[in-house]
């Protein structure tokens, strides 16, 4: 993506420059390689700019939403939204839930670059007081991100 350049607004003179940035960002996770043409009216065009980047997934916003009490071995439903705010597809990406007895390790498969996904799970803590469940966005290619949310477990 040409990101801006001073060159369009007259002919660029003998010996003269002219600079256009340019921000190569792969869609694919890993190192990637493109190439620029610049077509000019000389003998030798066009000239070809090699580029290479890496494209990167990046797992970012978790949020969890559902109760803050629940009755010991009885069902609670949360809702947890998290996104791909890189510029590659995240895959591999799993959702871990643990703390006050409770325990789920769940697929959630791929989530393309600059998407959401929201993931509703049914949980049943065994553990009674006052703790912390840790919601935890892990992928094979992004680092994870974990999201704790205080309950109280009743008897």
């Amino acid at each position: 993506m040409i990101t801006g350049e001073d060159c369009t607004k007259a002919d660029i003179p003998v010996l003269g420059t002219c600079e256009v940035p340019v921000r190569y960002a792969p869609f694919s996770a890993g190192n990637r390689a493109a190439t620029l043409e610049i077509r000019y009216d000389g003998s030798a065009s066009p000239l070809t700019v090699p580029l290479s980047a890496a494209g990167k997934a990046k797992i970012k916003k978790v949020s969890v939403n559902g109760p803050k009490k629940v009755k010991k071995g009885q069902k609670a439903t949360y809702k947890v939204k998290f996104s791909n705010s890189g510029n590659a597809t995240a895959t591999g990406v799993r959702l871990k839930v643990a703390g006050r007895g409770v325990s789920l390790n769940t697929s959630v498969g791929r989530i393309s670059a600059g998407k959401t996904r929201n993931v509703k799970v049914n949980l049943k803590p065994r553990t009674p007081g006052k703790g912390k469940i840790k919601f935890k966005v892990t992928t094979k290619n992004a680092s994870g991100k974990t999201v704790k949310k205080k309950i109280t477990v009743k008897k």
